[in-house]
């Protein structure tokens, strides 16, 4: 039962404010959602995955992609380049640190 109306409204609201720093008021308002007849769509989970992924909180974007999947919502391209990215930047780098480590080097040319 998505109101149509509300709901780029409530997107830019809760994009703001996720750009301010601050994720729990955010996450209040995207819990209030609900009770106001307003679904969220994959926009909606979008802006929270871009803003867990700014604030390095992968664990976050794996709970936000999970929330998705429980209520039939899709990632959209946006939402998948910007894990990619993030999961690029911290965790690939640690992975091959640990594999150089373990003697499984990536060969050096």
């Amino acid at each position: 039962m998505t109101n149509l109306e509300e709901l780029p409204a409530y997107d830019s609201y809760l994009e703001a404010l996720c750009k301010g720093g601050n994720l729990d008021e955010p996450y209040k308002i995207f819990q209030e959602m609900d009770s106001n007849g307003i679904d969220p769509d994959a926009c909606t989970y979008s802006i929270f995955i871009r803003a867990y992924c700014e604030a390095n909180d992968i664990h976050s974007v794996f709970s936000v992609l999970h929330r998705m999947r429980r209520y039939n919502r899709l990632p959209n391209v946006c939402s998948y380049n910007c894990i990619i990215k993030k999961l690029c930047k911290n965790e690939v780098p640690a992975y091959w640190n640990t594999s150089s480590e373990e003697s499984l080097a990536v060969p050096k040319y």
